[in-house]
This record gives structure tokens, sequence and C-alpha cells, in this order.
């Protein structure tokens, strides 16, 4: 109910509200032209951008028009600072967007303000708490602000686009990279050095999607996109061997 878009690309939890959700709409379709600034073809501003629902999803407002573009990424578009929570019960939220860059809201999204690079498409936006760094991905690279989105460093990465990125749950210097045909990169200086991680990953694919666990940060998972569905792989000593699914299947 509430939802004027064909979809959802990205839906989060808000940390501070077990009640609270957060999403981003769009109705552009599978083929979608990932161009920045976006073609006003592949989005309704009546109905795309950022929604919000306050009970778990039954119901849900549009608080803020955007633009979302349909494509091979991560699509993890929501940060949130739990700390800062408002009066009326949410996080600070961080949301990517495809017309505006990054934006901020600390009022449950009466009001957004601009803080992101601009021109730029955005596949993932993950905040480490504990030293209030923000890591940005996107079709044309990698950012990071190490001061909660008031400035912002391009990072270099050994190829673009990121499409997919994690960081460490430990330590604020180490981060994973998906880049697509170019596989998974590792660095273990907050960007400075890159290491290649895509021993025995394929490399006929793209390389979209990744996920650590915040138990035991040596454990990654990584996901490509190929014709006829996703092509999930795992590693348990942090990207240096890795295991598909095809190696279960032939087990059995």
């Amino acid at each position: 109910k509430g939802i004027r878009s064909n979809g959802l690309q990205s839906v989060a939890f808000d940390p501070a509200n077990k009640n609270v959700l957060w999403a981003a709409g769009l109705r552009s379709s599978a083929g979608t032209k990932r161009s920045f600034p976006p073609d006003s073809k592949y989005f309704d501003d009546k109905a795309d951008g950022i929604y919000r629902s306050d009970d778990l999803g039954r119901s849900w407002e549009l608080v803020r028009n955007a633009a979302f573009l349909r494509g091979q990424a991560q699509n993890e578009y929501f940060a949130f600072d739990s700390e800062g929570a408002s009066p009326q019960g949410c996080s600070i939220v961080y949301a990517i967007t495809h017309d505006a860059g990054l934006l901020k809201t600390t009022d449950c999204g009466k009001t957004w303000a601009e803080i992101g690079p601009k021109g730029i498409i955005g596949n993932a936006v993950i905040r480490n708490a504990k030293v209030r760094w923000i890591w940005l991905a996107a079709d044309e690279g990698l950012w990071l602000s190490r001061d909660d989105g008031t400035t912002w460093k391009a990072v270099k990465t050994p190829a673009v686009p990121v499409r997919g990125l994690v960081l460490h749950p430990d330590d604020s210097r180490i981060a994973y990279v998906a880049l697509g045909k170019a596989g998974v990169w590792r660095t273990a200086d907050a960007g400075a050095t890159w290491e290649d991680r895509s021993g025995g990953l394929r490399q006929d694919v793209n390389w979209v999607r990744l996920a650590i666990s915040p138990a035991d940060p040596d454990i990654l998972y990584a996901d490509a996109t190929r014709a006829g569905g996703s092509f999930p792989y795992y590693t348990h000593d942090g990207g240096e061997t890795w295991h598909g699914t095809e190696e279960k299947e032939a087990a059995f």
C-alpha cells in the first residue's frame, strides 16, 4: 500500500526502530541505460524515489522523489547512524540516488541534504560506525568520507565500475570490492593499495555482490550475474581460495 513505482530496488531496516523500513522505488525496465543524468524515459518523478514504512511494510510513504536505475550492482542504497536517532525514532539516514548523489536526512525523511559526490550512479553505501567513515561504490569508482559525509576523496581501484562493496567489521582499513569481470579485490590500507583476491573465481562473469560474516570476517560471499541467473561463491580464508555452488552439487 502506498508504493506507486513498479517495484523496490533496495530495502533496509532502520536500526533505531524495528518498525521502520526504507526503500528505493523505481519503474525502470530491465534494459535501463545507466547514464548520468538519467534519461527521463526510465523514471517517473511522481512515483519513483525514497519510500518509508513505519509499520513493517504494511504501508509506505514517498518521502523524497529520486531516480533509480536498474543494473548489475549490489543495490545497497541505505546506510545509518543509529546513535544520532531523531526524536521521531529514525536513524540518521544516508541514501544513494541516481540523480542527486548521496542524500542525508536527520528527521525521518522530512528534509534531505545533498552531501555526496554528484554525477555518479551509486551501487552501495556502507558506514563504519566505529570510525564514522562512509564508503560509496559507484559505476564511476569508489569514494571514502572520513567525516560522515562532509568531505569526500576518490579512492583509486584496479578497475571500474565498482559493483559491490563490503567492510571488515573490526578493521576500518580493510574493504573488498566487486569489479565485474575484473573479479574481487581487497585493500588493507583504506584504498592506498589493492590485492587481487580473484584466485579461483571465474573471469567470464560479472562479479557484482559481496557479503561478509560479522562473526568471522574471513568468511566472504560473492555473487555474479550470468545468463540464467546468479552465480554464488564463498571463501573461508578471506579470498585466498574460493568455492562455488557447483562444487557442492558435484559432491552429491
